[in-house]
């Protein structure tokens, strides 16, 4: 086997170990099976709580007060579509909390993102929310994963946002960029919920989610979930580079201090990147690493 070979092999061994790293069903085209109740369709690989169900044309919340509508999917033919009572003649006054949720492992460097519309047919001051957030999915007994404190809030939007009665007006995109130190599990949860009463229903829809970056797709090093000239940019730009041990411990090369050994991978220059190029993790970005780039060359991470 060639080394290129059976080093891609164990890059998607590690992979598997560590968890998946892309969204099922992201742009929720799919249907649960089997069939699901007959007031609305749950999305296929989801966990979900109460009323969540994918749609596949506008929305009007047929209020007397709410003059909004979901115009449509943003990508494909569906969308998710979240409510605090119900869809339709089924509502449920017993209900002020609906979700899905999907687990995930997301690595430094990786961006995810999307777009999500919210729209109200309740008024100030019951503050009805739509959000987006990675939870933490903690192990304690596995002490080679980074324990996570914080969840992550990617996005977020009230009656307090958008005024009683109202929308977002159109889909809103979102983004964040995976940190070092908010790398681990996660628990990708939408929902809506409503705020003080149980009343009134507000709505939230979800589509087009991604994760993308060199944690996906190595090559990705933007990331913007395709590989491309302005990724090859970045790698020429750590042609060659040694890269440190260990990251969060650069050592200025150029202080006096430190002596100057060419063989002594942990002197680095700070302001080098090339841990994100280093896709076979040999402390220096050459030709193996090229290798693994021209494997990604023009490739998308969109339907993984």
């Amino acid at each position: 086997m060639k080394p290129t070979v059976s080093l891609l092999f164990f890059l998607l061994l590690s992979l598997s170990v560590l968890g998946r790293m892309q969204i099922l069903n992201r742009s929720f085209e799919l249907a649960a099976e089997p069939n699901t109740p007959y007031y609305f369709t749950l999305p296929l690989d989801w966990g979900y709580e109460n009323y969540a169900g994918i749609r596949n044309g506008p929305f009007d919340a047929n209020n007397i007060n709410a003059h909004w509508f979901i115009p449509g999917p943003y990508e494909g033919d569906y969308y998710l579509l979240l409510s605090t009572a119900g869809f339709g003649p089924y509502q449920d006054g017993d209900i002020s909390r609906s979700s899905v949720s999907q687990r995930l492992y997301l690595p430094a460097g990786t961006l995810i993102q999307g777009v999500y519309f919210f729209g109200t047919c309740d008024w100030r001051p019951y503050r009805d929310t739509g959000r987006i957030k990675l939870q933490p999915h903690n192990d304690p007994n596995d002490p080679n994963i980074p324990y996570l404190w914080h969840p992550i809030l990617l996005a977020q939007c009230s009656v307090d946002d958008v005024g009683s009665y109202g929308s977002t007006g159109q889909w809103l995109k979102f983004s964040r960029i995976i940190s070092p130190d908010e790398e681990g599990y996660y628990d990708l949860t939408l929902s809506i919920e409503d705020g003080i009463d149980r009343i009134v229903e507000s709505y939230f829809a979800v589509d087009d989610l991604r994760i993308c970056g060199p944690g996906v797709l190595p090559g990705d090093l933007c990331p913007d979930c395709i590989v491309d000239l302005r990724d090859l940019s970045l790698f020429s730009r750590e042609w060659l580079e040694i890269c440190p041990i260990d990251p969060n411990i650069p050592i200025d090369p150029n202080d006096p201090n430190v002596p100057i050994d060419p063989n002594d991978i942990s002197i680095i220059d700070p302001n080098c990147l090339c841990i994100y190029a280093d896709f076979t993790k040999d402390n220096k970005v050459d030709a193996n690493d090229l290798d693994l780039f021209k494997d990604d060359w023009l490739q998308d991470n969109l339907n993984l």
